[in-house]
C-alpha cells in the first residue's frame, strides 16, 4: 500500500495539472493562428521573457509598477475597511456615504484613466486609478464582514459590560478577518489589472505597462506576450504574502486569549454575590412594554401596569406560553431594553450575567477563552484563571478547556455558557430558555449543574421556560404569565421536584383557564 497523499500534495498535484492544461490550450491556440505576429505559443513567449527578464529595462518596470500596486491597495483596503466597519455600525453612515460608493463603482476605468491624466499626470495616474477601484471593493467587504457578525454575540459584550476595545479586538476584528483578506486577495487581481491599463494608456516614464505600449507598437507580438506574462507572474507572487497575512492572523486569535489584566492595574472592586442581608432585588412597577410603533393601534403591547418583585425566593422561574413576553421581561430585568413606561429598579448591564437560548460562544476562543472573557478586565490574571478552572470542572469541561466550540455538542456549548454565566461575580444572573434545544436527559444533566453552580456561587437566579417540569425542577418560586398583554396569572412558592406536592402543582399549571394557552404537548407549553 502506498503512502497517503496528504491534501496538499493533492492539490498541488491538481494545480500543475491545471497549469499544463492552460499551457496545451495556449499552444493549441498558437498552432490555429499559424503566425508568431498573431498569436505566439508558449516555447517563444517564454524565450522572450527570458531575455526581457535580463534586460536593465525589467526591474526598473517591475519595482515602479510594484509600487503603484502597494500605494494603490495599499491606502484603498484600510481605508475601505474603516469606512465598511462604520457603515455597518451606524445605518446614517452607511445612508451617506452609500452614493459615492456608488458612483465610484459604476464609473468605467478608462474614464477614471483619462480624467486622473488630466488632474495629476503619468506618474500618478496608475496608483490613484487602483485605490479608487479597489476601495469600494474593500468597503463592501467589510460591510458584509460587519453584517456576518451575530447579534447575539454583539449582545454578550454589553451584557458583560466589555469596554470598546474589546468588542473590537475580541469580535470585530476576527469576525471580519476573512472578508478583509478576501478582499486583499480580489484587490491585489483588480490593482495589477488597473494599474498595467493605465500604465499602456497614460504612458509614465517606467512600468510594466508601458513596456507593453512599446512592444505593441512596434508589432513586436512575442515581447507584448512577454510583458503581460511578467504582470501575470507578478500578480500571482504578489498573493504569497496572503498565506502569511492569514497565518498571523490565526496567531492573533491564539494571542486574544492571552490577553489579560496587568498585574499593575488597580484590583477590582468587591462584586461578589451579596449577603443575604443585602440580598439583590428586582422590582417593576407599573412597567408597560411593546413592539409596535408610536401611534400603530393594530399592535397590542406586552406588558400594561405590571408589576412584580422578585429575590425573596430564589431561583425564580417565570413561566407561560409562547409570545406572553417571558423574553422581554427578562431583557427587561437585565436592563437590556428599556420600559416604555413604569419604573424597573433591576440589573443594569455590567452586573448581571446571562445565559441565552443559544450558547453564544465565540467561534475563534477556545472554551477556557471564552469563559474568561468578562472578567479579564475586573480580575487579576491568577483570580480568572482559578475562576475558570473551577467552574468549568463544575460543568466538567475541564478535559474541553482547549477545545473550540465547533468541536462542542450542544450540551457541551451550554456548559460552556453556564460556566461563562458563573465565573462572573454577579449578583444576579438571568437564564433565557437555555435548555430549550436538548432531549430531557440532557435539560436534567443540566438543571442539575445550575442548582450546583448556585450553591457554589449564590447569586439571584432569574429563568424563563415554557416546560413545567423544568420550573418545577428549579425553581423556588413559580411565576406563570398569561398571554399578552402579560399579565400573572399564577405566583406559587416551589417546592422538591418529584414530592407529592409537586405533582399536586403540576396539576395546577394544567387547569382550564391555562391549559386553553397550551400550544404543545402534553408536558410543553
Amino acid at each position: 500500500m502506498g503512502a497517503r497523499e496528504t491534501p496538499g500534495k493533492t492539490r498541488l498535484v491538481w494545480s500543475g495539472a491545471g497549469v499544463a492544461a492552460l499551457l496545451l490550450l495556449w499552444e493549441l491556440g498558437a498552432r490555429l493562428a499559424g503566425s508568431d505576429l498573431l498569436f505566439p505559443g508558449p516555447l517563444p513567449v517564454i524565450r522572450r521573457f527570458i531575455r526581457v527578464s535580463q534586460s536593465p529595462a525589467f526591474f526598473p518596470a517591475l519595482f515602479h509598477s510594484f509600487a503603484r500596486v502597494v500605494l494603490g491597495i495599499g491606502a484603498a483596503v484600510p481605508l475601505g475597511v474603516a469606512l465598511g466597519i462604520v457603515s455597518g455600525l451606524h445605518k446614517t453612515a452607511r445612508a451617506f456615504f452609500q452614493p459615492f460608493l456608488t458612483v465610484i463603482a459604476a464609473v468605467p476605468v478608462m474614464s477614471v484613466i483619462l480624467i486622473a491624466f488630466l488632474a495629476l499626470g503619468a506618474e500618478r495616474t496608475p496608483a490613484f486609478t487602483a485605490f479608487l477601484m479597489v476601495f469600494p471593493v474593500a468597503t463592501a467587504s467589510a460591510l458584509e464582514g460587519v453584517a456576518s457578525i451575530d447579534r447575539g454575540l454583539r449582545e454578550v459584550f454589553r451584557v458583560f459590560s466589555l469596554p470598546r476595545t474589546d468588542r473590537i479586538a475580541y469580535l470585530y476584528i476576527p469576525g471580519i478577518m476573512p472578508f478583509i483578506l478576501a478582499a486583499l486577495r480580489s484587490g491585489l487581481s483588480l490593482c495589477w489589472k488597473v494599474v498595467a491599463a493605465a500604465e499602456v494608456l497614460v504612458q509614465p516614464v517606467r512600468g510594466l505597462g508601458t513596456d507593453m505600449q512599446r512592444a505593441k507598437a512596434h508589432l513586436e507580438t512575442p515581447e507584448l506576450f512577454a510583458w503581460t506574462l511578467a504582470v501575470v507572474l507578478a500578480a500571482a507572487l504578489s498573493q504569497a504574502p496572503l498565506a502569511l497575512l492569514r497565518r498571523l492572523s490565526h496567531r492573533y486569535f491564539r494571542l486574544l486569549g492571552k490577553r489579560g489584566r496587568s498585574e499593575k492595574k488597580k484590583p477590582r472592586e468587591n462584586r461578589d454575590a451579596p449577603s443575604e442581608k443585602g440580598a439583590p432585588r428586582i422590582e417593576m412597577t407599573d412597567i408597560s412594554f411593546g413592539f409596535g410603533d408610536a401611534g400603530d393601534n393594530t399592535e397590542k403591547p406586552l406588558f400594561e401596569a405590571f408589576s412584580l418583585r422578585l429575590g425573596e425566593e430564589n431561583p425564580t422561574v417565570i413561566l407561560g406560553p409562547s409570545g406572553c413576553g417571558k423574553t422581554t421581561l427578562l431583557r427587561l430585568m437585565a436592563g437590556l431594553i428599556t420600559p416604555q413606561g413604569g419604573v424597573a429598579t433591576a440589573g443594569k448591564p455590567g452586573e448581571v450575567s446571562f445565559v441565552f437560548q443559544e450558547p453564544r460562544l465565540l467561534p475563534w476562543l477556545t472554551v477556557r477563552e471564552n469563559a474568561l472573557l468578562p472578567v479579564k478586565r475586573i480580575l487579576r490574571t491568577e483570580e480568572a484563571e482559578a475562576r475558570a478552572a473551577r467552574f468549568l470542572d463544575l460543568v466538567s469541561l475541564t478535559d474541553k478547556a482547549g477545545a473550540y466550540p465547533a468541536s462542542l455538542s450542544g450540551g457541551q456549548k451550554q456548559r460552556a455558557a453556564l460556566a461563562r454565566a458563573f465565573i462572573y461575580p454577579a449578583a444576579i444572573t438571568f437564564m433565557d430558555e437555555p435548555f430549550q434545544s436538548l432531549d430531557i436527559s440532557l435539560r436534567t444533566e443540566l438543571m442539575e449543574m445550575t442548582l450546583g453552580l448556585l450553591k457554589a456561587e449564590p447569586r439571584l437566579l432569574v429563568a424563563v421556560t415554557h416546560e413545567p417540569r423544568e420550573a418545577l425542577f428549579l425553581g423556588r418560586r413559580i411565576i406563570v404569565l398569561g398571554p399578552a398583554p402579560g399579565g400573572i396569572v399564577l405566583d406559587e412558592p416551589g417546592c422538591v421536584y418529584g414530592s407529592p406536592e409537586a405533582t399536586a402543582l403540576e396539576a395546577r399549571l394544567r387547569p382550564p383557564r391555562l391549559r386553553r394557552f397550551q400550544t404543545g404537548p402534553p408536558v410543553a407549553w
